[in-house]
């Protein structure tokens, strides 16, 4: 059988510094290098052709597409593997990758992209057809129009095996900087695609472990979050397992709406969701945090039976989650196995008064990683519970002194530093919550600072 072909595609401009390793990663395992070049005045024309790739000059006119599309136009090869200035391509032979493109039945691969922080599976090795086009100006996608091409020729796009890492300066590029400009117009263009609004909500959301900072910005991501939301519902149940990026959608707006005390639509959202997505484990996981949290924010307003039944269905999605193998999919997979799951059935149970088994799990979490603050914050709570202020107060010290992004650990320090007598330290620690988080810190005045 005749070996398939692969052409390595780029867009680049001004990315002497991070081409050259991007080009190296996959040298082995192609046969074409075809670089679009918008206007670079530094060597990465002089890099990208030292390595025989064919360089394309363009003028950037406010569409990723276009200049993808254009290296598409010149690829000779079979498949085409996309890749950007800063990604490398984890090694393969290249007898393993043309099994993985020789494999019958299949258009294209999803391929693990590994960010700075986070990790996402993006189509970049799919097959090279005129029919096959990135579509949309900004955040563009191969798949929309690759999984159209694929139905029709009873083609799948699977996972693959591969691994691309991106580096720090891949922020820095030009290209970068013209995302933000772009997607407002692209949310006004294609006013129909759920995707765009996602991608604004994004911007404007920082999550830290388990919850989204209460800082500026939050609410401009929820209502983008919840307008993407609202487009996906009206598509048919079909197309929920083809958005790559649905079950981030409805974690980051769940963790809005808790961030925000909107308990009864995050219970909304993360119900519907496991309704799209049934079994998601992260979604999962995310219905007991919404279900913790309702529980901490007004347990007094539930009945006796519903309390129940709510911690019940917690405990058994935080147990099924740490016993569940396959995390490879989820962005620090491993610290929702051995820290998340167990810090939050801590929570659950300070929610019902079992301190000691609260205890222990922050204590667990401690153990795997000495700087997580919410488990620090859970354990000063206990020793606010038992009495022990100075201890209560030495866990929320450490907590700000690791990350001070810990509105809890300013929150309930100030009142400990008040219990104290320590006036002058608790204004101080008042007035930064303030300054960090200044809805959270109102909110949370009002309705957790209560006497344990």
């Amino acid at each position: 059988m005749k070996r398939k072909t692969v052409t390595l595609c780029m867009i680049a401009r001004d990315n002497e510094k991070i081409i050259d390793a991007t080009i190296k990663s996959a040298l082995a395992v192609v046969d074409e290098i075809v670089v679009v070049d918008v206007g670079s005045i530094d060597k990465t024309v002089l890099i990208a052709q030292g390595y025989g790739a064919l360089v394309c000059s363009a003028k950037w006119q406010d569409d990723f597409s276009m200049l993808r599309n254009a290296a598409l136009a010149r690829a000779t090869s079979d498949w085409i593997l996309m890749l950007d200035p800063g990604d490398t391509l984890s090694p393969i032979r290249p007898v393993e990758l043309n099994k993985l493109i020789s494999t019958d039945g299949i258009a294209g691969y999803k391929i693990k992209l590994q960010d700075i922080d986070s990790s996402r599976w993006q189509v970049n090795l799919f097959r090279n057809h005129p029919f096959v086009k990135y579509r949309y100006p900004v955040y563009e996608k191969i798949e929309v129009e690759l999984s159209g091409w694929a139905e029709t020729r009873g083609l799948k796009i699977v996972e693959s095996p591969l691994t691309i890492n991106r580096v720090a300066e891949h922020q820095d590029t030009y290209f970068a900087k013209q995302n933000g400009k772009l997607l407002q117009s692209a949310m006004h263009l294609f006013p129909e695609a759920a995707y765009f609004p996602y991608q604004h909500g994004c911007k404007n959301i920082q999550i830290d472990g388990t919850s989204a900072l209460p800082v500026s910005g939050l609410n401009k991501a929820v209502e983008s979050f919840s307008q993407s939301w609202n487009l996906v519902k009206e598509l048919p149940p079909e197309a929920y397992p083809t958005l790559d990026w649905l079950d981030d959608l409805i974690v980051k707006l769940v963790a809005g709406h808790l961030a925000l005390n909107n308990y009864p639509a995050a219970m909304e959202v993360v119900t519907s969701g496991l309704g799209m997505l049934p079994g998601n484990l992260l979604i999962r996981l995310w219905r007991g945090i919404s279900v913790v949290s309702v529980l901490e924010s007004n347990p007094e307003m539930l009945p006796a039976d519903i309390k129940i039944s709510l911690s019940d269905s917690a405990r058994i999605d935080f147990r099924n989650c740490m016993r569940e193998s396959d995390y490879n999919n989820i962005r620090d997979g491993q610290r929702w196995r051995d820290l998340y799951a167990s810090m939050w059935l801590g929570r659950l149970a300070m929610n019902q008064e079992q301190y000691d088994e609260a205890n222990a799990h922050f204590c667990r979490c401690l153990a795997v990683d000495n700087s997580y603050t919410d488990a620090l914050v859970g354990l000063g709570i206990c020793e606010e519970h038992d009495g022990n202020s100075r201890r209560a107060l030495s866990c929320y010290m450490r907590a700000v002194n690791i990350n001070e992004m810990t509105p809890e650990a300013w929150c309930r320090g100030s009142k400990v530093l008040e219990e104290l007598n320590f006036v002058d330290n608790a204004a101080t620690w008042q007035t930064k919550a303030k300054q960090l988080f200044p809805e959270y810190y109102e909110n949370y005045a009002v309705n957790q600072l209560q006497p344990s």
